[in-house]
């Protein structure tokens, strides 16, 4: 008994408070909403920093062996992947001339470790000889072989006199110059070399070049990546590749260039999807309500409590992986049904011929409080993913948690301010006659037990 009088003192409170912060956004009802929109000016600084991350690795945590190793790879050989510039369009002479150029550009950028043009032909060509075909390594190892045996019978001295009288093998001296001079260099073009008639990384077909840079950083790094791509891209302008032909094309490429795509690609993607969530909950409000009003009631609270929610994100992480990304759309459907069941408490108390401080009494105080528990316990949910070493859950859980909290923040300070605005302009709570049951609900009563049977097919099958 002790314990439940403790827990009924403790909702009451809850309940007090409630209804007095509700009391006083609704009777001040302008220096709330310029105080709530101070607060959501100054959030904007974080929530403006926030960006969309992609990259999958920086998702795993930083004690695992695998994260350790690429940072020291990034240490000792300043990271990997290499951003390519496609060379193509323009005639031969004029490709080969951009590129040598080009390398010696970018080869002078503070972000370039090294320019990669040509291929390593003057490898090959020292080192021709260990590229001989089997058919004339097998020729040369044949006369090899004669000549050894004929010096190793005739070295023996218990074969004296005994061997015959033919000459040694000749070693066909002539015969080795030639393989030499077919895999090594010689007066007119190496072997390596003519199997690609430039040193430039081209495409005989085409006639297109690839002129590869590897960048000092990771190409996991995201920041990096763009400041890599943007100076890129300057560079490119400043060359101008049209005052060399008018045909000649240049593009960006590699992973570098495919990290930045990706992003984009992904954050429009998450865009598209809030939207789209946005619009089909702004059209179900409206069939809902069927005045503009009350959309306003509820959108209003429910995208600041968002906003806050993202300024939150960008001061805790600075950034949102993949699938934290999707938490707009997320919080849009578990934070509208708060409103909802706020403006709908709000108007049936006022159609019940209550005043409106009697109507904010007891909807923030009784429907309020179940509110709140719900929005706690549902924080309380998330708290488990947040508690995750996998970056992924975490992000998305802490700022769940955090979400629900600031929604259910912005629907007790923003909506009665807004209901006193719009009582003072003559907006007037929806009459409801709930004396008549819908015709819907009176068919499904008529038939609730043929249906109990379907569904239970349905489910079933």
């Amino acid at each position: 008994m002790q314990g439940e009088h403790k827990t009924n003192r403790l909702v009451a409170a809850l309940e007090a408070l409630i209804g007095a912060l509700a009391r006083f956004s609704y009777n001040r009802a302008h220096l709330t909403l310029l105080g709530v929109m101070l607060f959501s000016v100054l959030s904007f600084q974080g929530a403006r920093q926030l960006t969309i991350d992609t990259d999958m690795i920086a998702l795993l945590p930083q004690s695992f062996r695998s994260v350790q190793d690429l940072e020291t790879l990034k240490k000792r050989y300043g990271g990997s992947g290499v951003l390519t510039f496609y060379l193509h369009g323009a005639p031969p002479e004029i490709i080969e001339k951009f590129a040598l150029d080009l390398e010696e550009t970018i080869a002078q950028r503070p972000w370039a470790r090294s320019v990669d043009a040509h291929r390593p032909n003057h490898f090959f060509e020292m080192r021709g000889l260990y590229f001989m075909s089997l058919e004339d390594l097998k020729s040369l190892r044949d006369q090899l072989h004669e000549r050894v045996e004929w010096e190793r019978i005739n070295a023996n001295p218990l074969m004296l006199g005994l061997g015959s009288d033919e000459p040694p093998p000749e070693f066909n001296v002539e015969r080795f110059m030639t393989l030499e001079n077919k895999y090594m260099r010689d007066q007119a073009m190496t072997w390596a070399v003519s199997q690609n008639t430039s040193d430039l990384y081209r495409d005989e077909k085409t006639g297109a070049v690839a002129v590869m840079v590897r960048p000092k950083g990771l190409a996991t790094d995201l920041v990096f990546c763009k400041s890599v791509v943007i100076d890129s891209e300057k560079v490119l302008a400043e060359m101008d590749p049209k005052s060399y032909h008018p045909d000649l094309q240049v593009e960006l490429t590699g992973r570098f260039k495919q990290r930045i795509d990706q992003q984009q690609s992904v954050t429009g993607d998450l865009k598209l999807a809030s939207l789209t969530a946005a619009l089909l909950m702004l059209f179900y409000l409206a069939f809902h309500f069927r005045r503009w009003f009350a959309i306003i009631l509820i959108y209003t609270p429910l995208l600041l409590g968002i906003f806050w929610t993202f300024a939150f994100a960008g001061v805790a992480f600075e950034s949102l992986n993949i699938l934290t990304g999707l938490i707009g759309a997320v919080l849009l459907g578990v934070g509208i049904d708060h409103g909802i069941h706020l403006l709908g408490s709000y108007e049936s108390s006022r159609a019940n011929d209550a005043s409106p401080e009697d109507a904010l009494a007891a909807t923030f105080g009784h429907t309020g409080r179940a509110v709140i528990l719900a929005a706690i316990t549902t924080a309380v949910g998330f708290t488990g993913p947040a508690l995750s070493e996998f970056r992924a859950f975490a992000e998305f859980g802490t700022v769940a948690a955090a979400g629900m909290l600031l929604i259910v923040t912005a629907y007790i300070l923003v909506m009665p301010a807004l209901l006193r605005l719009a009582e003072n302009r003559g907006w007037r709570a929806k009459q409801r006659d709930n004396s008549k049951a819908a015709p819907f609900y009176t068919k499904i009563d008529q038939w609730k037990r043929p249906a109990l049977l379907i569904m239970t097919l349905a489910c079933i099958g």
